[in-house]
């Protein structure tokens, strides 16, 4: 089985004969149709020799010898179906199953059972760090270590950080990093460990592992000022409803685009129906549809499409969160989108077209608020 793959009964082989046995087992199987490299095996090769070019550093020799062994052990994958898929009774190969599924590690490094509590800037030093790699041992006796299981998703990056990272990670719950190694990026929650004088950031995880199972060092990059916005006081904000009216029903106002006017059906005691042009508010607008304040209209009121018969049943609704505008000296309800947050203050956006702006002034506390209210 390769490394770092997910099954839900993994299997890895051993052997019980010598080295020079088993490398005259492989030297004498038939790889004239199955040596040669398929697309996805030749990207798994290139993907070992791209990862070492990246990160060479002419100050830390031992990648090069990392690498190696990747390549050699990404090679032994390529025989693995041929050869130890065939082993029978009379093999030199055994297969072990796991205990249970998740995901298989052929190296270890004597860093399994460290804590973050237990993390010192000493161990971030390559120096000293020595990774075994199980899979080019040439045989294994009773006791001996043949993978790692990794069975859960949850996992967690912790990095030495500056007072100054320290300060702006207060105020965040989460964070976006670049893994170095794909270009790819992801959301962490965020946490500050103090161990001694030294400062870690802890980023916790339940995505990514079988990605990474098998590095116990990543380059990565913090991208703090990817959540930028306005910063307000979790206590500021609401969750209100709304109705819904689909744009083909609403006649906009140019000359302010937080309005719209609508066509209003009602019905007197004696059942006559009377039509009269209502203009509202909008506080949201979602694809097409405009989310409009519901003390404006009652359940069951109908609005007519411009020049046409076409009826709407005012009934949908759905929720909006936002904050309690007062430039003007009394209370406006204006939508907000939360981009980060953490038990005080959240970052919202403050790119929304119906949301606040840079210098708008807000209630700080919107339980002691309502519409229009005067303060």
């Amino acid at each position: 089985m390769s490394e770092s793959t997910t099954e839900s009964s993994a299997e890895t082989e051993t052997t019980t004969e010598s080295t020079d046995e088993k490398e005259d087992a492989l030297q004498t199987t038939d790889t004239s149709e199955s040596g040669t490299l398929s697309a996805a095996d030749a990207k798994k090769l290139c993907a070992a020799a791209a990862g070492y070019a990246s990160a060479f550093s002419g100050q830390n020799f031992q990648k090069a010898y990392d690498m190696k062994a990747d390549v050699e052990s990404a090679v032994l994958d390529l025989y693995t179906e041929d050869v130890y898929g065939n082993a029978d009774e009379g093999s030199l190969f055994n297969v072990c199953r796991t205990d249970g599924p998740g995901i298989v590690v052929y190296s270890v490094d004597g860093f399994e059972d460290v804590k973050a509590e237990d993390v010192t800037t000493d161990m971030f030093s390559m120096k000293a760090y020595h990774k075994e790699n199980l899979r080019l041992n040439g045989t294994a006796k009773s006791g001996d270590p043949l993978y790692k299981l990794v069975t859960e998703d949850n996992w967690s990056l912790i990095l030495p950080i500056d007072n100054k990272i320290v300060s702006e990670l207060t105020d965040q719950s989460s964070v976006t990093i670049r893994f170095l190694k794909d270009g790819t990026t992801a959301d962490a929650t965020v946490s500050v460990v103090q161990n001694k004088n030294t400062y870690f950031a802890k980023l916790d995880m339940d995505h990514s592992v079988v990605r990474f199972a098998s590095d116990r060092f990543l380059d990565i990059e913090l991208l703090l000022n990817k959540k930028s916005g306005l910063k307000i006081p979790k206590t500021a904000i609401e969750q209100r409803n709304f109705y819904i009216i689909p744009q083909e029903y609403v006649i906009s106002n140019n000359d302010d685009s937080n309005e719209v006017t609508v066509l209003v059906e009602t019905y007197t005691n004696s059942g006559k129906s009377e039509q009269k042009y209502k203009t509202t508010t909008v506080y949201e607008k979602v694809d097409d549809n405009y989310y409009v304040d519901i003390n404006e209209f009652s359940e069951g009121d109908y609005i007519v499409r411009k020049n046409s018969s076409n009826k709407y049943r005012i009934e949908e609704t759905a929720s909006l969160q936002g904050v309690y505008n007062i430039n003007k000296g009394y209370a406006v309800f204006r939508e907000v989108t939360v981009i980060a947050e953490n038990e005080e203050y959240c970052i919202v956006a403050d790119d929304d077209t119906f949301g606040l702006a840079q210098y708008d002034h807000i209630a700080l506390d919107a339980d002691t608020v309502s519409d229009d209210q005067l303060l």
